[in-house]
This record gives C-alpha cells, structure tokens and sequence, in this order.
C-alpha cells in the first residue's frame, strides 16, 4: 500500500497511460488512413488511363475478342472495385473524423465519374440508355454517400456507407448483365464486358460480410501497431476513445463498484447473459478500496471458478475477519451503460 502522501500516484500514472494511448492511437490512424487512401489514389489514377486506353480501343472495334481485352476488363474491374475496398478500409471503424474525411474524398470521387458520364446521354439510343442506367446507379452511391457523411456515429455511418455500395453494386451487376449480353448478341460472341461479373459478385460478397471487414481491418491495424507495447497502448486509447484522460479517471472514480463475494450464488457465475438484478447488489467504493479485482473468462468452468472464489473467502474472513469486497464485472457494470463503464475500466 502507497503513504497518504503518495496516493494520487496511481491516479497519475493511470491519465499518463490512457494520454500515452491516445497519443499512440492517434497516429497509427493517421498513417492508416493516410496509407489506404494514397493506395486508392493511386488506384484511381490507374483506372483512369486503363478507362481512356480502353475507350480508343473501343471507337475502333467495340466487338473486338482479343484475349488482351478479356485481360484488360479483367484488370480494371479489380482495379475499380479494390479502391472501394480500400478506402472503405481507410479509416477504423470507431473513428467518425476521418471516416467522414474519406466518404467526402469518395463522393469527390464518384461526382467525377457522373460528370464524365454525362457525355454518354447524347450517344445513338442503346449507348445513350445504357449511360442514363450507369448514371442513375452512381447517382444513387453519391446520394447515399451524401446521407452517410450526416451521420453522428461511426457504427451508423459503417452501415450506411457499406449498405449504399451493397445496393449500388446490385445495380451494377444488374445493367452489366443487360447490356453486356445485348452487346454479345449483337457481336456474335461473349463481350468483354462480362469479365466485371466475378469481380463484382466478389465484391458484393465482401460489402455483405461484417465479419470479414472486421478481420480485414484488424490484419491493417496489427501491421500498422507495432511493438507490443504500443499495441496495448493503442488497444486502451481505442476503449477510451477520445475521452480525456483526466475525465476518463474522474468518470471511473465516481463509477466505481463492489460487491461482497457472499452474496453471490452459484447461479451468477454460469453465463454471462446479462442479469440487471446482479447490479443492484453493488454500491459505491472508492478506488483502492476493495480487496480484490476479480479477473476470469466466461470460458472458464463455472464450478471450479465457484469453489476458487469460495477457497479464497474462507482464507480471507479467517485474515481479516469479515466478508471481502471485490470487483465483479457481471455485478460492477452498469448494463444500460455498458460503454462507460468499460471505459472507466
């Protein structure tokens, strides 16, 4: 135990960690997003010159079989759906800032795109309805890139960033259909164009699957962490977010509960389904005052965890001579606050 004259020190130690964190976090996601989003710049200049190669190629024989155009086709739709992919990946999932600052570049983007589109409206009738089919599927991407940019959290603007590429690629998957197979009709042999299929079957399978995203995005956060050492800074700055320090150990202070070991069952320690009545047996403590901070997985096999817990009471009420307080999280968090009490923790 700390003097009297030393017992802010863990208090102190606690904000310099969180700060140091924060201070870590902070700049591995900036060099994440600041790296995904010169790879899709880098994407888009290629898919620009691979768009206007590809239309010369097709003023001059627009029912060209060549292999090199199965390849070219091939290429590009890799080429245009992984820059959505990348900057979709740009910014972590819980950082609203920079996740708005990249969907504003991607709208940017994707303006471009209908603008030059445009040009198509006034073509001979089948090119002219097949350039109002693509305008209206970009337009319905920047409409809900627009809606995704108002959004006041991350969770929901992820939702509605990825729910707009999801509908927007079922469009394109569906007018590539028609009108790639009226330009195989009427060249007598399978267009080119079909070559985009797989890719965007691909892609719509990836916009579809949260889970995958998520392992996507912790393979780059892990490559851009580090040392071990920044990585559990960066991990506690990430529970923190970006709540100050001072403030985060203010809030765990007044926060902080404990609950007497004997009034547990066996019972509460057989899941860890969420049981609002356990809370009610908490109260107040302060920090440093309880006697033990109970660590444990729910994986754990509750019986042996029972009979652990009730070993070490039994030793401790013959110490000390009462009942032992301790810090249990299925009794100590706050279910309809579940989000700052794991911060104060």
């Amino acid at each position: 135990r700390l003097s009297s004259g030393d017992s802010d020190a863990p208090i102190a130690r606690a904000e310099l960690k969180i700060y140091s964190g924060q201070r870590v976090l902070a700049r591995m996601r900036w060099a994440l997003c600041t790296s995904m989003v010169s790879v899709g710049f880098v994407l888009w200049v290629l898919i620009w010159f691979m768009i206007r190669h590809r239309q010369a190629a097709r003023k001059k024989d627009i029912c060209s079989s060549d292999w090199h155009i199965y390849v070219e086709n091939t290429v590009l739709a890799l080429l245009y759906f992984g820059r959505f992919v990348v900057f979709g990946l740009a910014p972590l999932v819980d950082d609203l800032r920079r996740m708005r600052l990249v969907i504003c570049i991607d709208l940017a983007v994707v303006l471009t795109v209908i603008i030059q589109s445009l040009g198509g409206l006034w073509a001979p009738v089948p090119a002219s309805l097949k350039a109002i089919c693509f305008i209206a599927g970009d337009g319905f991407l920047a409409c809900g890139l627009v809606r995704t940019v108002f959004c006041r959290t991350a969770t929901t603007m992820q939702k509605y960033l990825w729910g707009s590429l999801l509908i927007w690629t079922l469009m394109c998957i569906a007018s590539h259909l028609v009108w790639d197979t009226l330009t195989s009709i009427e060249c007598g042999h399978v267009y080119p164009g079909y070559c985009w299929q797989p890719v965007q079957l691909l892609f719509l399978a990836f916009a579809s699957r949260p889970r995958l995203r998520q392992r996507c995005t912790a393979f780059l956060l892990a490559a851009f962490e580090g040392r071990g050492q920044a990585r559990c800074a960066a991990a506690l700055a990430g529970l923190v977010s970006d709540v100050p320090a001072r403030e985060v150990v203010a809030q765990a202070a007044a926060r902080f509960r404990c609950v007497e070991l004997a009034v547990l069952r066996p019972e509460d320690l057989a899941n860890n389904a969420p049981a609002p009545e356990l809370f009610e047996k908490s109260f107040a403590a302060g920090l440093r005052k309880v006697d033990a901070f109970v660590s444990h997985s729910w994986h754990d096999d509750p019986l042996a965890k029972w009979q652990a817990l009730q070993r070490w009471r039994a030793g401790f009420v013959a110490t000390h001579g009462r009942e032992p307080t301790v810090w249990f999280d299925k009794c100590c968090i706050d279910q309809n606050n579940i989000e700052a009490d794991l911060r104060c923790l």
